[in-house]
């Protein structure tokens, strides 16, 4: 798409969201133009940090997360760290790669108590199928001589011992390994990489970064 080119959709911000639009959008012939207040990522050029084993390394990767970005989630509470993805790709190029289903009466109320057709469970449940993968993971023997040494340490301590799933309520964590969500050949994969770098191949896509947007008309 040249820079005359008055676009047919114009998406501000290249996040998770942004990304499908842009993809979806301009497979039905319609122009799009991104525009992605944080810096680019380009086929081939992903920072090491991002495109590595942990999203802990992504979090740090430079210029990738929206600074001083705090947050409470009710009145009363203190504020802490929001970590939100910034530039091509969003929090999907910084998260742990995790998603999780919710509550089928949620989805239902939104369509039957605030009117949001094509919002119901039965409605949004296909596109949940559709993002899962089965899970694979290495045998490792557990527990583990690192995660027998902690569990003893931890028992020792007087912490609570729970075996099972958490239970409603709790507050901890597990002890043992922890998977890593990666694709199959070992990176992590972010909304950029799937929809938006499949949007771009297109010739009325322009993507534009490092640029923000005063107002919407």
């Amino acid at each position: 798409m040249s820079d005359s080119q008055r676009p047919d959709v114009i998406v501000i911000g290249a996040g998770s969201a942004g990304c499908v639009l842009a993809d979806r959008l301009s497979s039905r012939g319609l122009s799009v133009l991104v525009l992605e207040a944080g810096p680019d990522i380009t086929i081939g050029e992903t920072p090491t940090g991002i495109d590595g084993k942990s999203f802990f390394a992504a979090l740090e990767e430079p210029g990738r997360r929206w600074p001083d970005l705090v947050a409470q989630r009710v009145v009363g509470q203190e504020r802490r760290e929001y970590a939100r993805g910034r530039g091509v790709g969003g929090s999907s190029t910084v998260n742990a790669m995790i998603g999780l289903w919710g509550e089928v009466e949620d989805y239902d109320s939104w369509e039957r108590d605030f009117g949001c057709t094509g919002w119901s469970w039965r409605d949004v449940e296909p596109y949940f199928r559709r993002i899962e993968i089965p899970l694979t993971q290495a045998d490792v023997g557990a527990p583990s001589r690192i995660g027998a040494a902690l569990f003893e340490v931890c028992r020792t301590e007087g912490w609570l011992w729970h075996r099972g799933p958490y239970p409603l309520g709790a507050v901890g964590c597990d002890v043992g390994p922890a998977m890593l969500t990666r694709n199959q050949d070992g990176h992590r994969v972010s909304a950029a990489d799937i929809y938006l770098n499949r949007a771009r191949q297109r010739p009325q896509v322009q993507v534009v970064c490092d640029v923000l947007v005063d107002r919407v008309a």
